[in-house]
């Protein structure tokens, strides 16, 4: 129970504000965990990095596959981190599949 996966993508320079993640998940069974997406920065000071929440799903959500497609927008020296958290009982399965970066990504 509240065991974490998390999946970062490489570092990014600079997006467009017409970035976008595009990417198939299924959630299915008893007691599901969750399914987050952050958008990871340095802070300011560049003493840490920062993660804000871009997108969340808990529940069952039944075994089809669902498309989720969220706004990244512009910014500068980023990551993108999709996080799993299982979820209290082992009969619940969380899966992704087809994770593209939609267009228009800048790489100095």
């Amino acid at each position: 129970e509240g065991d974490v996966a998390n999946i970062y993508s490489n570092t990014y320079r600079h997006s467009s504000h017409t970035c976008k993640l595009n990417f198939y998940y299924s959630m299915s069974g008893a007691d599901m965990g969750s399914l987050d997406v952050y958008l990871v920065t340095d802070a300011s000071d560049d003493s840490k990095r920062v993660e804000n929440l871009k997108w969340h799903q808990n529940g069952d959500a039944g075994a089809d596959w669902i498309k989720a497609t969220i706004d990244i927008g512009e910014h500068k020296d980023f990551q993108l981190k999709i996080s799993a958290t299982v979820g209290k009982d082992h009969r619940s399965d969380i899966a992704i599949d087809f994770v593209i970066h939609i267009l228009h990504f800048y790489v100095f």
